[in-house]
């Protein structure tokens, strides 16, 4: 039976990893804004950032900022259309978490 000083650094860098992500994630998720936002993206196939600020009781240019950081976390995708960008859950991921 190996201990885990047994298996060295390299097996523990994978942990790490995995704890910075989910450190980052949780940041994410610590707003209560955010979680309104993505509770409300889920419920729907897409929703627009004015849609989504109307019901949430943001400005859009707050909804906005809220909306790209959940996009770089990778928690929902953008499509635009027009002068109107529709946000969506990126993947199952987003959904497990509510």
């Amino acid at each position: 039976m190996t201990s885990p000083d047994d298996q060295g650094e390299g097996a523990a860098r994978p942990l790490a990893d995995h704890a910075e992500e989910a450190a980052a994630l949780m940041r994410q998720l610590g707003n209560g804004k955010r979680i309104q936002l993505l509770c409300r993206i889920a419920v729907r196939e897409e929703v627009t950032v004015s849609e989504l600020a109307h019901e949430v009781g943001l400005s859009m240019p707050a909804t906005s900022q809220h909306l790209k950081s959940l996009r770089n976390e990778g928690l929902v995708a953008a499509r635009r259309q027009g002068v109107e960008v529709h946000y969506r859950l990126r993947d199952e991921r987003s959904r497990r978490l509510l």
